[in-house]
This record gives structure tokens, C-alpha cells and sequence, in this order.
């Protein structure tokens, strides 16, 4: 039985195959053992690249997706060996909230249906007052009454994932993962959304994986930052301190490649990655970076052993075999 002070969710080793046999042997791997934990609460952000494996270890935590290994225990529950009934009652307190709400949301339906619908599966409540329950959670995430039955394609995309935020948070989950949930939207409504999602978490004291690209929103939204590529953890820590002062090569080139918009911040000259574009994960065990990191310089020992997370201060993981040649940089004003 887990305590208050325990985490919320633990992920242990997690490793996702696709194809090849049941063992996992002969396929395509693409995460590599990640391990993560979130606080009740908490936000974590998972950061990378396009297929750096951040939406796979979402889809792998709320088992859209099975996991080829590992464990993903929930509030002390072990969802990845779960079947059936069991893990189906589970789910009403994991929900997701997808990129497009174009596509997540059924053109078929009305709002108020698709927000019902959840509620009708795990039936919660009676069929009387499910309606209502879906009134008042469209209501708090800001959707007016006449809207509710209308169909997604006469809404906004900010409206569309409105409704999409409401159906994954009527039935009071505790952990909601946020794949992308604003990068599909007009840059005039993304601060709009991504408020509306912090005031939630503290109206109903929900715990968010933020999955995102973009760095800029990652570091406003998140308590805690994780950076991932070709399926690895690269480094992690708290939002402001791992941004303030990356670790990684790859973080520090991740951080260069964002332009700043006041001109009187400076970020230091960051080593950048070889040219040749996202490389694949190195050959056999080795860095998943090794391809395209300038510490590395040659050195085999990066292509041939994958790199522990080592710590080089309290509550800050690097992946790096040679973590005391990276540059320590730090963000500053001029």
C-alpha cells in the first residue's frame, strides 16, 4: 500500500520492441529501460526530438500501448502485467489528452456525448445525472452551454481540445498525460490552454506527464524536465536548474537551437550536433547520442556502453561517460 509521500507513478526499465519475436529479439527497440517517477501533483515534462520515444513511453504508461518489459506501477499498482476488467477499472484514473482534438474527438458525436461517454463506460453515476456531470466539468473548462451540442467541426481547435481536456478529466483521474496538447493550436490560444491545464491541476490536484518539443513551454509548465533521444534518458532535474545550466551535449544543443526573443538574454556558445540530421541509436549498447555529440571524440567506450546517469548535483541525473569534459553553461543576462 502506498503512502502520501510516495510517487504517484514509478516506471522501472521500460522497454518498448516493435516486431520481431515475443521476447523482444529481432525487432525494432525504441525505448531502452527508462525509468521516471512523478509526485501527486507534480509535473513532469518529457522533452526530445520526433522519435526520440516520448510518445511511446506515454502511450506504454496508460497501456494503449504493451510494453515488451519493465514495470509501470501506479499508486503501487503494477499496470504493465495488468488484464482485463482489472486494468479497464484502473484506467478511469489515467487518462490522456492528445495533439490533434481534430482527430481525438468522434465527428460523429456532439460535444456533450463525447464528454458523457467516459462516464457511461466506467459507469459512473446513473444516466440522469451524467449529463449534468459533463455540463459542469464543459463549463470549467471554459466552453459555453450552447456549444455543447455542436459537432467538433463547428468548434475552434482551442474549443476542440477544451472539450478533449473535459471528457479526459470527468471521470477525476489522477494522472492525466499530455501528448503535445497545444502544438497543434494557433500560438494566440496555446498560453490560454496551458493555463487553463494549470489551474486544473490545482483546483483538482492532478499529476501531468507533459510530453512537448518545444523547449520554451516545457521549462513555464513542468516542476521537472526529462530529456530523451533514441529511446534513452539523457539527463533530468528540476525545470529551472536544468534549463538554467544543461548538462548534456545534447540538452546544451537542444537549448542553442532556441532563438530568444529579449535581446539582452545571452546564452553562451553551446557545442552543436555533427551535421547528417537525427541519427539512429548507435550500434549495440553504446549512447544513443554517440553519432552526433562533439565530447565525444572518437572514443569508442560512447558507441559500445551505454552511459549510466550519473549526478552531478542533488537532484540532477546526466547520462555521459564524460561528464566532466561538457561545458558548463549557464544562462545569463548580457
Amino acid at each position: 500500500m502506498s503512502t502520501s509521500t510516495d510517487p504517484l507513478l514509478r516506471v522501472e526499465n521500460l522497454v518498448k520492441v516493435y516486431g520481431g519475436r515475443a521476447d523482444g529479439r529481432g525487432g525494432t527497440k525504441v525505448l531502452h529501460g527508462i525509468d521516471l517517477q512523478i509526485g501527486r501533483g507534480e509535473t513532469l515534462g518529457l522533452v526530445g526530438e520526433s522519435g526520440s520515444g516520448k510518445s511511446t513511453t506515454g502511450r506504454c504508461i496508460v497501456r494503449l500501448t504493451d510494453p515488451t518489459s519493465g514495470r509501470v506501477e501506479f499508486d503501487g499498482i503494477d499496470l504493465a502485467t495488468m488484464r482485463g476488467r482489472p486494468l479497464r477499472t484502473l484506467r478511469r484514473r489515467i487518462q490522456m489528452v492528445f495533439q490533434d482534438p481534430a482527430s481525438s474527438l468522434d465527428s460523429r458525436m456532439t460535444i456533450l456525448e463525447s464528454v458523457v461517454e467516459p462516464l457511461h463506460i466506467h459507469r459512473i453515476g446513473d444516466p440522469a445525472g451524467r449529463e449534468q456531470v459533463a455540463l459542469d466539468m464543459l463549463e470549467r473548462v471554459g466552453l459555453v452551454q450552447r456549444l455543447c451540442g455542436a459537432k467538433p467541426h463547428a468548434l475552434s481547435g482551442g474549443q476542440q481540445q477544451r472539450a478533449a481536456i473535459a471528457r479526459a478529466l470527468v471521470t477525476s483521474p489522477d494522472l492525466v498525460i499530455l501528448d503535445e496538447p497545444v502544438s497543434a493550436l494557433d500560438v494566440s490560444v496555446r498560453a490560454q490552454v496551458l493555463n487553463l491545464l494549470k489551474d486544473l491541476q490545482a483546483e483538482l490536484g492532478l499529476s501531468y506527464l507533459f510530453i512537448v518539443h518545444d523547449l520554451a513551454v516545457a521549462e513555464y509548465f513542468s516542476d521537472r524536465v526529462m530529456v530523451m533521444y533514441g529511446g534513452r534518458v539523457m539527463e533530468a532535474g528540476d525545470s529551472t536548474e536544468l534549463f538554467r545550466a544543461p548538462s548534456h551535449p545534447y540538452t546544451q544543443a537542444l537549448l542553442a537551437a532556441v532563438p530568444l526573443p529579449d535581446p539582452r538574454l545571452r546564452l553562451p556558445e553551446l557545442p552543436t550536433p555533427a551535421a547528417g540530421g537525427r541519427a539512429p541509436a548507435s550500434p549495440g549498447d553504446g549512447c544513443a547520442f554517440a553519432l552526433r555529440c562533439q565530447v565525444r571524440a572518437g572514443r569508442d567506450v560512447c558507441v559500445t556502453d551505454a552511459p549510466p546517469l550519473d549526478s552531478p548535483r542533488e537532484g540532477h541525473v546526466v547520462a555521459c561517460h564524460f561528464l566532466h569534459e561538457v561545458p558548463t553553461l549557464v544562462k545569463e543576462s548580457s
